[in-house]
């Protein structure tokens, strides 16, 4: 069985988000986990289907997804 290899570049984010509630960052996040999720299972295709490999393919594709970043994080009274 072939699959067709999606994209990475469909999957690299262009713009920084910066969510403005709590609700926001879950929905960012949730986004952040079905990409990878469908990523794996692209990763699970490309190997013929094969089972017991699941978290290699979601760590790969996490990898293959996520960059280190820097992150500031303050407090003030108001936020």
């Amino acid at each position: 069985m072939q699959s067709k290899k999606e994209p990475l570049q469909s999957h690299t984010p262009t713009t920084l988000l910066i969510p403005q509630t709590e609700e926001d960052l879950r929905g960012e996040i949730q986004q952040v986990q079905r990409m990878i999720a469908r990523r794996a299972y692209y990763l699970f295709m490309e190997r013929g289907c094969r089972h017991g490999l699941d978290q290699e393919d979601w760590f790969r594709a996490e990898e293959e997804l996520l960059r280190p970043i820097s992150v500031s994080l303050s407090e003030s009274d108001d936020r």
